[in-house]
Formats: C-alpha cells, sequence, structure tokens
C-alpha cells in the first residue's frame, strides 16, 4: 500500500469519505494526507458509477468483485483535470464495509493517442482536397458572375432593372452562407476532439462526413447510397470522433473500389452504401462497397496498426486501427465481412445512451 506506484484509496462504503490513502496519492492529486482524510472522493472524481456497477454483484459476490473503469476525469488540488484508468474493488477497514479505488495517470497517453488521430485526421482530409477545392469553388463561381454582371452594367451606365438586382444580391448571399458552411463543416471536422462524451446523433455524424466527400466522389463517377434510420435513439460518444470513423470507413471502401476499377474494367459501377439501424437493442451502421475485397487470409490483421493492403506511399495503415480504439472507448463493436473482387460490408454498433 505504501509503496505502490499508483494512488490507492481507501473509502467508507456508506459515506463515500476517504479513510486512507498512500504516498503516492498525496503526490499525485496534490493533498496533504491530512486534508485527504475525510474528504469525499467524489471531490477527485465520479464514484457513483463505481457504486452502481457493485450493486450488480450479489452480496455472496462481494469478495471477488472488481470494477474498472478505462477513462475518468480526475481533479487535482486546484480543480486541474487529468485522466485517469480507475480500479475498485469492496473490501472491509477496521471493521466497516469500505471500498479499495486504485488509480493510474494515463493523460499522456491519452494526448499521445489525440495527437495520433489529428494527424490521421488531418491525412484523410487533404486526400479529399480535390473534392473540397471544387465544391468551394462552386459558390466563388456564382459570386463571381454576379459581381460581374453588376459591375458590367454600371461600367456600360445602364439602369439594373430591380428583378435582375434583387436576384443577384440573393444569390451572392445564398452563395457565401453556402462556402460558409463548407468552411465550418471541415473546420468542426479538424478540430483537436477532447475526450469527454455526449450524446451522438450518428446519422448527423454521417452527413457531416458524407458532406466532405461527396463531391470528390462525384469527381471520381462513384456512387454514394444513403439509407438513415431517422427514429435512432443517441448513442454515448463525441460527435467528431464518430465523424472521424465514418470519414475513414468511408475513405477505405472509395480507395477499394477504385482499386477494382483500375485492376479492368467491367460492368459494375463504383458504389458505396451506407446505412443505419436499430438491432439488439443497439444503434448499427454499415458502411458497404463493391470494391476490391479483402483476401480471405489477411482479413483479421486490418485493425493491426500500420497493416495496409495499400501500395508504399498510400496510406500509414492507421485508419482502422484508429478506428477500432475510438469504437472500442464507447463500448462498439466493429466487424468485417468481405469476399475478394466482390466488396466489403464493415459493421458497427453502440449501446444506446
Amino acid at each position: 500500500f505504501n509503496s505502490g506506484p499508483d494512488p490507492i484509496f481507501v473509502l467508507d462504503r456508506t459515506t463515500q469519505e476517504i479513510l486512507d490513502a498512500n504516498p503516492t496519492a498525496e503526490d499525485t492529486y496534490g493533498y496533504s494526507k491530512d486534508e485527504l482524510s475525510g474528504m469525499v472522493f467524489s471531490k477527485l472524481g465520479p464514484v457513483d458509477d463505481i457504486l452502481e456497477a457493485f450493486s450488480d454483484f450479489d452480496k455472496s459476490d462481494w469478495p471477488r468483485a472488481r470494477v474498472v473503469s478505462a477513462r475518468v476525469e480526475h481533479y487535482r488540488k486546484g480543480n486541474q483535470a487529468f485522466y485517469v484508468r480507475v480500479t475498485a474493488c469492496p473490501t472491509r477497514y477496521k471493521d466497516r464495509d469500505a471500498i479499495i479505488i486504485a488509480t493510474t495517470d494515463i493523460t499522456e497517453m491519452l494526448e499521445k493517442e489525440a495527437q495520433l488521430l489529428q494527424a490521421s485526421k488531418m491525412t484523410t482530409l487533404g486526400e479529399m482536397s480535390a473534392g473540397v477545392a471544387h465544391e468551394l469553388n462552386q459558390p466563388l463561381n456564382a459570386i463571381k458572375m454576379g459581381s460581374e454582371y453588376l459591375k458590367m452594367m454600371i461600367e456600360r451606365r445602364k439602369e439594373i432593372p430591380e428583378e435582375n438586382l434583387v436576384e443577384v444580391s440573393r444569390q451572392i448571399s445564398e452563395q457565401v452562407d453556402r462556402a460558409s458552411e463548407i468552411i465550418d463543416r471541415l473546420r468542426e471536422f479538424g478540430r483537436k476532439t477532447d475526450f469527454a462524451t455526449e450524446k451522438v446523433d450518428i446519422n448527423e455524424a454521417v452527413r457531416v462526413a458524407i458532406g466532405i466527400v461527396s463531391q470528390q466522389f462525384r469527381l471520381q463517377n462513384i456512387h454514394i447510397a444513403i439509407e438513415l434510420d431517422d427514429s435512432l435513439p443517441p448513442i454515448l460518444a463525441r460527435k467528431t470522433r464518430i465523424e472521424q470513423v465514418i470519414f475513414n470507413l468511408v475513405a477505405n471502401a472509395r480507395d477499394a473500389v477504385i482499386r477494382r476499377k483500375e485492376a479492368g474494367p467491367g460492368t459494375v459501377r463504383p458504389a458505396v452504401m451506407i446505412r443505419s439501424f436499430y438491432e439488439n437493442e443497439r444503434v448499427a451502421l454499415t458502411v458497404a462497397d463493391n470494391g476490391s475485397g479483402i483476401p480471405k487470409n489477411i482479413v483479421d490483421k486490418v485493425f493491426e496498426p500500420f497493416f495496409t493492403t495499400k501500395e508504399v506511399g498510400s496510406g500509414m495503415g492507421l485508419g482502422l486501427s484508429i478506428s477500432y480504439g475510438i469504437v472500442k472507448d464507447y463500448n462498439g463493436n466493429i466487424d468485417i465481412q468481405s469476399k475478394e473482387n466482390e466488396g466489403t460490408t464493415v459493421k458497427l454498433t453502440f449501446p444506446c445512451a
């Protein structure tokens, strides 16, 4: 207890007051032993979910009970936030019911993970830049045409009919809004994600991701079909991270259909299909393509970091690995079904919020 490298606390099971803490807890949280003694643990971090988890155990199972929280926000002295992994188990301490809580600081690990996520996100955005540029050019061209018409009429000292003036000004205003919307969408997607969870509409995440890639798909003559169940309940996640997962899956699907098309001309039009639905009390999403597929002998390796079927220089092999990590963070499952030269379907399922 005294020499443990991680903070350890002993709590009264009824009041959640700290009964004892080891020296590492003092160092990590910035409080002295006297300050920690008698403090309600909720001042350092949430405890209700631990108690709720223990209530699922029968009393006779308590000696073997253990609760693990993968990522929890705790607070040092001065209200400084950091992230920990929490392990808790019930015990007896000086003839009273108690809980032992051990925490491991994972803040630095999460920061490195966030940097990796951001790098992957920026790489994928870069790949879609041609489509984004084309999409921005459309409202800019409309604005240019409208402004040049007004300039020409003024230079020729001609009277501009009122209906034309109203129409041109309306179009310019609409196209500015459209360009702003595109930029806001990219800025929101590119923003560095924090780790807090929120209620997320998975359909809205699909619409944001598709809004970024749709123009690129049109340029590459890839058909994209969307079938969303608007009655789905929300999931508990982070919106920008779920958008990134969908973005990664759609980008992989695009690459697969292009590879099949380049391997030999065929009669099948490159296509990607996205569906959301409710299944077994979970929110489900599938991204399917009719691309090159994944050989049976390597389909189990696709979630491994740096594993890729693409040519050297065409990708880092991190997209699916990162997506897998994000999905698992939110208690989701990810499954791949694929047939070589026929296509691939990736299925995500999440518990409802």
